[in-house]
């Protein structure tokens, strides 16, 4: 249901989420209308499954589609530290210029989904240690200059990563509230669902109770007896009309008129 609503992958775990709650809420109620009881929870196991599943193969689809398109953009990169471009004085600045250009296409490249920070982080790291033989090997830098590169490089790396693992943090707190909010809705839907079916039981016990109760016209058969037990009747179903149907049917005991 849901991959007909949401094309993968979407640009963040809310966005898909949220599809996910209209699917579940009608999800629910169609099985609702089929089944009083989920006693072992088989049925909102599922739809959690249901739910990891999608939310996996989301993040798969982000990752596929950034990482190709850091390997195209990256192309050109590539093929200049391949021809000794930046293996001059001066080159290491160079290759800086180019890498944040090539970061800023791909920062411009749509639907990257939720894993376009944490594409862009691996793939900044496995090209550290190009970045810093660069670096060592620009003599137009003094040795206190290459230091200092590499300090802020490091330093630039840590700030990368401490984002990704904000934005994980977030997307998991998400993940929970969603939980939470999934489960309010499951137990909504279930309370919904016996109150109808106890108000139904109930209206079909009365109808029951008042057919037994009525009496023919013309002579009355059951006489004073009879009375009594109709009254008895009436008093225990006003007792207990509050309780579930099962409840009354399990405790109101009568006796037989004589």
């Amino acid at each position: 249901m849901l991959q007909w609503r949401a094309a993968l992958p979407t640009e963040s775990v809310q966005e898909l989420l949220e599809v996910h709650v209209q699917c579940e809420r009608e999800a629910l109620w169609a099985f609702m209308a089929r089944a009083f009881m989920d006693d072992d929870r088989r049925f909102q196991g599922e739809l959690m499954e249901q739910k990891q599943e999608l939310c996996r193969r989301n993040e798969v689809a982000s990752s596929d589609r950034c990482m190709a398109a850091l390997l195209e953009l990256s192309q050109e990169l590539d093929d200049r530290i391949g021809e000794g471009v930046y293996s001059v004085p001066g080159g290491y600045q160079r290759f800086l210029d180019d890498r944040q250009r090539m970061v800023d296409r791909y920062r411009q490249v749509p639907e990257k989904g939720v894993k376009a920070d944490a594409a862009l982080q691996e793939f900044l790291q496995s090209k550290e240690a190009v970045a810093q033989s660069i670096l060592q090997t620009d003599e137009a830098l003094t040795e206190k200059e290459k230091e200092m590169a590499a300090e802020r490089a490091r330093a630039e790396a840590a700030e990368r990563e401490q984002q990704v693992l904000k934005q994980k943090e977030a997307e998991l707190q998400q993940k929970l509230e969603d939980q939470d909010r999934s489960y309010q809705e499951n137990l909504w839907q279930l309370e919904t669902k016996l109150e109808d079916e106890r108000k139904k039981l109930l209206e079909e016990q009365g109808k029951m109770m008042d057919q037994k109760l009525k009496v023919p016209e013309g002579p009355r058969v059951l006489g004073a007896a009879g009375d009594g037990w109709a009254d008895q009747l009436r008093s225990t179903l006003a007792l207990f009309s509050h309780l579930p149907v099962q409840t009354v049917c399990d405790n109101v005991v009568l006796a037989e008129p004589n």
